[in-house]
């Protein structure tokens, strides 16, 4: 039933895309209730608007199976363009993206999650922010906070993608600077604020004196550690909390006073970017292989830059 209706909803777009003479961008992200996700879908279908194209968004549900069926019937309805927030970001898994591609010579975007292959084929590019930078801004300024002295508790997304890796292997290297500082905890709370939540609630029974700051691989896990101080009955302003992304709650939660540090994300860009990268292909313009967007420190200094 579900593949039934993903053809017809397939069928139905490019139906309308040859109607209207617009070309068809074909999107496929791993699950739509993600906040960060939200912004990306949101930022694309604002831009897809404002240049005309129809433009059709899958929900992978984070099934890599589904994600590259979802590829095939893309292809089958003969999508101008495609854009993949891959699901896993492993050589095997984009070279079965790539391989469901077939014979096509259809543009595809890679957005947002680097895919793990050193030779892009022809028309594959990516867009999103180097992850290097990520981690290392918001320890940086955790560490800063703290006058360089603390207990370091991580937060980490899940297994097997590059971000969380990335961005805690540099909150490491950091904290490694400081004699002050060590990292005394880390555990996986694979992106989810509940995760998180519980996770932080057991911190705090077992061993509260271990850390003072947590340094949380995105918001959501961050605000699911304020939570869990707020459960305990603890005021979250005894501990330093930072995230990454800059997502609306998170930014709402710093203009609270309780989270201290997140790193913006740029969702619209990287949506919109992804957009006009993909219509240059379409247009059979020449492309970076890949395009930057630069993360951007938010602090309680400057967050009114940040809050539309």
């Amino acid at each position: 039933m579900k593949k039934f209706l993903l053809v017809l909803s397939v069928v139905l777009v490019i139906f309308c895309a040859q109607t209207v003479s617009a070309n068809f961008l074909a999107v496929s992200m791993p699950k739509f209730d993600d906040n960060f996700q939200t912004a990306l879908r949101e930022s694309i279908e604002t831009r897809g608007d404002q240049l005309n194209l129809v433009v059709y968004v899958g929900n992978a549900e984070d099934q890599l199976d589904l994600q590259l069926e979802q590829i095939r019937h893309f292809v089958e309805a003969e999508a101008d363009a495609i854009i993949l927030l891959p699901v896993l970001t492993t050589p095997d898994a984009i070279n079965q993206m790539l391989d469901a591609r077939g014979d096509s010579d259809i543009p595809i975007v890679f957005l947002q999650r680097l895919p793990e292959i050193d030779t892009y084929p022809e028309k594959v590019v990516y867009i999103g922010s180097d992850e290097t930078e990520s981690g290392a801004m918001q320890m940086e300024e955790l560490a800063r906070l703290a006058s360089y002295e603390g207990q370091v508790a991580i937060l980490q997304g899940a297994d097997g993608n590059p971000a969380s890796t990335v961005r805690t292997d540099y909150v490491r290297e950091v904290v490694d600077k400081y004699p002050g500082m060590s990292v005394t905890l880390q555990e996986r709370g694979n992106w989810a604020r509940n995760q998180a939540l519980t996770i932080v609630k057991r911190w705090l029974e077992e061993s509260p004196e271990q850390f003072s700051i947590i340094a949380a691989n995105n918001d959501e896990m961050a605000l699911g550690a304020i939570m869990a101080f707020e459960q305990a009955g603890i005021d979250p302003n005894q501990y330093l909390v930072g995230g990454i992304d800059a997502t609306r709650d998170a930014l709402a939660s710093m203009q609270r006073g309780l989270l201290d540090v997140t790193v913006l994300q740029d969702a619209d860009s990287q949506g919109k970017g992804a957009v006009d990268t993909a219509l240059a292909m379409i247009n059979g313009l020449d492309v970076p292989e890949k395009i930057w967007v630069p993360f951007r420190l938010v602090t309680t200094e400057n967050i009114q830059q940040f809050v539309k």
